[in-house]
């Protein structure tokens, strides 16, 4: 097996090909798979299962519908993916993709099942192999592996580094063919879970606290909330309209300016890109569903941290998949606007999705008859989280994925950042500012 290490996957598409690995779907072969099956559903029912080196997805056969609930098969070869997407037959909750266990990322965040069927011989280091899939699973994930006798050295190096983590082990011998195979569960790890892919920021997450009372439309209780306990602040909102939150913060004691590109109610007309404001002249800044109309949502967030004092915060919301608007030029991903942010020199405290795509998608689709379309994106929104916290048949997905999920799925995001850098030459516009007002490209 040690030529297994050195080989090209065109090398592994050619023997699939040609039949070389037919025999693996043999009666001779069936006695493994069959436990390993019999693992899934008696130790975790209803399990996500990933399984690496999967070859055609053999253990398709032997898996029952209820021993799983969600499976990624991958494998190097080409081939192989191609007749394993020929046996599957629940490709709503069947996954195979064509890649290196070495080196693959799983968009995926977790697992509760890693199968290794054969493949860690492939490997030129199998502990470190199980290690990294190991920081993919759930809390009380297993890793289940085989080896053929024909090879003992790698399962006695696994054997040895997890032996005190194994819940089960079988020895299967062919007496006709003179082999056999090892096979055992180990036990993830306690606290092992750990992303391969990019940490989940600490930000994703909501203010807690929530004012209580009558709240102007455009301003949510989780919102309200962020302005209190900060005494008398100078406020700026870009983006005002008709200046509805002007009564609510000005009742609070703080002194309020609205700014609009064009509106009566406005107290300044303004492009939120070049603020007419000296710098530091604000303590807070708010702009609710404005920045998705700017050309330049660099640039108006840069301007946004310039006039703001130290410690000053920006609050806002931005549209993400909610339906085009007559007027809106860029709508932003999560991604985008973390970077947008921090590049204008914020420090991101809360981050949450805002209306659901649901509500958004429907309510604006079955215009004028508004709540007859909200009312079928709430119940598809209810859908939505149920299926998450099923898992699509009962492996629930932990909490701070669910959140996770519904960023990914929201109309609208939230945010809420605050300026922490010192302010050096903050009297001075950015050049790219400066081009702007002149009209410069």
């Amino acid at each position: 097996m040690d030529d297994c290490k050195r080989r090209d996957a065109s090398v592994w598409d050619r023997e699939y090909r040609s039949g070389v690995w037919d025999y693996l779907a043999t009666e001779p072969q069936s006695p493994r798979y069959s436990i390993i099956a019999a693992w899934c559903r008696l130790l975790k029912p209803g399990a996500r299962i990933l399984d690496l080196g999967c070859g055609e997805a053999i253990l398709l056969d032997f898996l029952s519908s209820g021993a799983y609930s969600f499976y990624h098969g991958i494998d190097v070869s080409q081939e192989a993916i191609a007749r394993a997407r020929r046996r599957a037959r629940r490709p709503w909750r069947q996954k195979l993709s064509c890649a290196d266990m070495e080196t693959f990322v799983p968009r995926e965040r977790w697992f509760d099942i890693a199968i290794f069927n054969e493949t860690l011989y492939c490997s030129g280091d199998p502990v470190r192999v199980l290690s990294r899939y190991e920081d993919l699973l759930a809390d009380g994930g297993l890793l289940v592996v085989s080896f053929t006798d024909l090879e003992p050295e790698p399962w006695r190096t696994v054997e040895q580094a997890f032996k005190n983590r194994r819940i089960a082990a079988h020895r299967l011998r062919d007496e006709i063919r003179g082999k056999g195979w090892h096979l055992a569960v180990y036990k993830a790890a306690a606290g092992a879970r750990k992303s391969m892919g990019p940490k989940r920021p600490d930000f994703f997450r909501a203010p807690q606290e929530q004012v209580e009372g009558p709240l102007p439309l455009r301003l949510s209780p989780e919102r309200a909330a962020l302005f209190e306990g900060r005494g008398r602040l100078d406020l700026l909102e870009v983006g005002c309209g008709r200046a509805q939150n002007r009564d609510y913060f000005h009742g609070r004691g703080h002194r309020y300016v609205g700014l609009d590109l064009d509106s009566r109610r406005a107290d300044v007309i303004a492009a939120g890109e070049a603020l007419p404001f000296a710098a530091e002249r604000f303590d807070a800044v708010l702009t609710i569903a404005t920045l998705q109309y700017s050309l330049r949502p660099d640039l108006f967030l840069r301007e946004a941290s310039r006039v703001l004092r130290a410690e000053g915060t920006l609050t806002g919301t931005v549209a993400f998949l909610e339906p085009w608007t007559w007027g809106s030029y860029l709508h932003l991903t999560p991604g985008g606007l973390i970077r947008l942010l921090q590049d204008a020199g914020f420090e991101i405290e809360f981050l949450w999705p805002g209306w659901s795509v649901g509500a958004a998608v429907h309510g604006s689709a079955f215009r004028p008859w508004t709540r007859l379309g909200e009312a079928m994106g709430k119940a598809q929104d209810a859908l939505h989280r149920w299926w998450w916290r099923a898992g699509g048949s009962g492996a629930s997905e932990p909490a701070s994925d669910i959140f996770t999920r519904r960023l990914e799925y929201a109309a609208s995001l939230n945010f809420h950042a605050r300026v922490h850098r010192p302010r050096s030459g903050a009297g001075r516009r950015s050049r790219a500012t400066a081009r702007h007002l002149r009209g410069a490209p």
